[in-house]
């Protein structure tokens, strides 16, 4: 089993971007590393997050459960959450449930939508 990290790599600034990047497996035992996500939601209200996954090696449905529920918790505040760098596994399974990632230009600048 891989270490699970989880860091806020930056504060937002007036564009009000924060960057949550995580790493290795996230399943139930996870709780860490999303505790970083939940914080930056919570700590930046109306801030977009953008959640890199390029090196996660494993999402499970707990983990998807708190993206959405991170997700809610940030467009209630005027804010966005999006999923960035995926595997192509991941990524299937964040569009079953609905939490598409971004797409690389929007990542770095463009429109999330």
């Amino acid at each position: 089993m891989n270490a699970v990290q989880g860091e806020v790599l930056a504060r937002p600034t007036s564009a009000t971007w924060v960057v949550v990047v995580l790493s290795g497996e996230l399943d139930f035992g996870s709780a860490n590393a999303l505790e970083v996500l939940n914080e930056a939601v919570r700590e930046h209200p109306g801030a977009h997050v953008l959640v890199d996954l390029s090196n996660v090696t494993f999402v499970d449905s707990s983990v998807l459960v708190a993206f959405a529920t991170a997700r809610s918790r940030a467009e209630a505040a005027g804010g966005r959450l999006g999923l960035y760098a995926a595997s192509a596994f991941t990524r299937r399974l964040l569009e079953i449930w609905h939490l598409e990632p971004v797409r690389e230009d929007a990542a770095h600048g463009g429109d999330a939508a």
